[in-house]
């Protein structure tokens, strides 16, 4: 099920270089998978594999996960990605009802270097069952 969008403007006036998100989320019992799509305003040059078919997801601590892009999202100069959250809700979720997910770090460079990405923690959305 969609689970919200977020949008990032790349304001450095360079090419950016998306390699990593981490999402929280407030009850890992309700949720058994969170996928991503993503799409980008291109860099003539760079090829960004998009996801879901980039992505791959780590479990960090209970609660959180880290996507990696299998080759890093590219944001044009000025431009904007649009990335696209969803998530599966588990089939016995026992007593979880409704979890919250947010993005809490984005891994980005310019020119090799790291750089800080909007405010986070940005909230995606909250997904129940009845």
């Amino acid at each position: 099920m969609s689970n919200g969008v977020m949008q990032l403007t790349n304001k450095t006036g360079q090419p950016v270089l998306i390699n990593s998100l981490v999402v929280g989320v407030s009850d890992a019992g309700l949720l058994t998978q969170i996928g991503l799509s993503a799409s980008a305003d291109s860099i003539a040059g760079i090829t960004g594999a998009m996801a879901p078919l980039g992505v791959l997801v780590h479990p960090d601590t209970a609660g959180t996960a880290t996507l990696t892009f299998s080759s890093p999202l590219p944001i044009s100069p000025t431009g904007l990605a649009t990335l696209d959250f969803n998530a599966t809700i588990s089939t016995s979720p026992g007593s979880s009802k409704s979890s919250t997910q947010a993005v809490l770090q984005v891994n980005a460079t310019v020119g090799g270097k790291p750089v800080s990405v909007g405010v986070l923690p940005s909230t995606l959305g909250t997904v129940t069952t009845p």
